[in-house]
């Protein structure tokens, strides 16, 4: 993804292990609730992070509309 200092698929990976704990029948209601709080403050923190980022014009929303695209895609089994 270009040159980045940030280890996306180590934060993939931990986010992917949040939902797991969440989503499991071995975890009682407050872990799983603890951990949903966790990706909530994930989501918000980047949430304001993009919000006040730079912006990149076309590039930018080329971008963003193809993997919404590619995700739209996926979603309905193609």
């Amino acid at each position: 993804m270009g040159n980045t200092t940030l280890d996306v698929p180590y934060c993939t990976s931990e986010i992917r292990k949040g939902i797991v704990e969440m989503n499991s029948a071995h975890n009682d209601g407050y872990v799983r609730w603890a951990t949903k709080q966790d990706l909530y403050l994930l989501k918000f923190m980047l949430d304001d992070v993009l919000a006040n980022a730079p912006r990149f014009g076309e590039q930018e929303k080329v971008w963003v509309d193809e993997y919404k695209t590619q995700k739209a895609i996926t979603k309905l089994g193609g």
